[in-house]
Order: C-alpha cells, then sequence, then structure tokens
C-alpha cells in the first residue's frame, strides 16, 4: 500500500514548533461519540445485559461488543492481546479545530521493575466527554503496552 504523506508544522503556540510527515491512512474515531450513537441505535432493537463473564462460550447471545479491558486477553483466551495504559487531560476552553488530529510516537520495547516486557510509547489525540462542553477536549496521552 502505498501512503501519501505530507510535510507539516506542529505549532504549540510557546515559541515550539517541530516539523512532522502527516499520513493520511488512518481512521480517527471519537468513542464516546461512537459508542453513544451505537447505544442509541441499538437500545430498540437489543436486549442490553451486563454480567460476569468467564468465557465467551457463556453466553449465549450471536453478538457482543466486548468492553473488558484489562481483562479481554484472559476473556478471549489470547496471549496477544496486551492492555493498554493511559491517561485522560481535559483542556478547557479549546478551539476543537486546532486538536484534531492524531500523534504517535514508538520508543521501543523496555521491561517493568516485575520483568513484564512492554513496548513503551506516547501518543496524543481529541476525545470529548459526556456533558462536557464543545470546547473543552480530553487530550488521550502516555501509552504503556
Amino acid at each position: 500500500m502505498i501512503t501519501a504523506t505530507t510535510e507539516v508544522v506542529l505549532d504549540f503556540g510557546t515559541n515550539t514548533t517541530r516539523k512532522v510527515l502527516a499520513y493520511d491512512d488512518s481512521i480517527f474515531m471519537d468513542t464516546t461519540v461512537m459508542m453513544n450513537s451505537l447505544t442509541d441505535y441499538l437500545k430498540p432493537r437489543v436486549k442490553f445485559m451486563q454480567q460476569k463473564v468467564d468465557q465467551f462460550k457463556d453466553i449465549d447471545s450471536r453478538f457482543v461488543i466486548n468492553c473488558a479491558g484489562l481483562g479481554a486477553g484472559a476473556l478471549n483466551a489470547d496471549k496477544v492481546v496486551f492492555p493498554v495504559q493511559g491517561h485522560l487531560i481535559m483542556l478547557m476552553h479549546q478551539k476543537p479545530q486546532d486538536l484534531q488530529h492524531m500523534i504517535l510516537v514508538c520508543f521501543g520495547e523496555a521491561k517493568t521493575k516485575s520483568g513484564f516486557k512492554v513496548k513503551r510509547s506516547f501518543y496524543q489525540f481529541p476525545k470529548h466527554l459526556p456533558e462536557t462542553s464543545v470546547n473543552d477536549v480530553g487530550v488521550g496521552v502516555g501509552a504503556l503496552q
């Protein structure tokens, strides 16, 4: 696949700028907006159940929305699934159009104090929380995989 790139300058408004490459091969979605829309669409059509599940085979349903978070790997019996740890910082009174981009920087592999192998990266992307002002934008930052 050929990916188109454009050289852009990020201006942080603090006399700090960085030349970076912008890629056009990604799709960004605001998960809060998407999940609220999906829930609104499904509510009149399906029965919602919330229960503790140890294995998917225990569920008698054709469709499952898995929101297991840190337990997703164990629930799926999939050693390739790994948790991602991050933080959400709310930036108040922003111009949302100035934050409609995602930044991802990979730093390579490391080990935690307990010897768990991790891939360290930094990511930044816009996110809106329910019942916040349209000009209050949460920025997800940091990841420990």
